[in-house]
């Protein structure tokens, strides 16, 4: 397997994580939403308290980690990308 021959802003991956977060607390309120309008589920209240919590740290963590990415994505070293001696992944 070859060695990668462009640098990557490790800010990247992270707001690929951030984007993830958020996509899944977009189910998951998606899920509470249906949860809500249901008039067949009988016991709602866990089925509500663990998706709506789910929501909520997910989508705070996924903004978080949004910042986070995207700001050390701007602050990085990408002055010459296919440079062989520096790092492929650089913070």
């Amino acid at each position: 397997m070859q060695r990668p021959t462009k640098a990557t802003p490790a800010g990247c991956i992270i707001a690929l994580v951030g984007i993830a977060l958020v996509g899944y607390a977009i189910v998951c309120g998606w899920v509470c939403y249906l949860g809500i309008q249901s008039t067949e589920i009988v016991e709602k209240g866990s089925l509500l308290r663990f998706y709506g919590i789910s929501c909520g740290v997910s989508l705070t963590g996924g903004l978080w980690l949004l910042r986070l990415g995207w700001r050390w994505a701007l602050d990085s070293d990408m002055s010459e990308p296919d440079d062989p001696d520096k790092p492929t992944l650089r913070f």
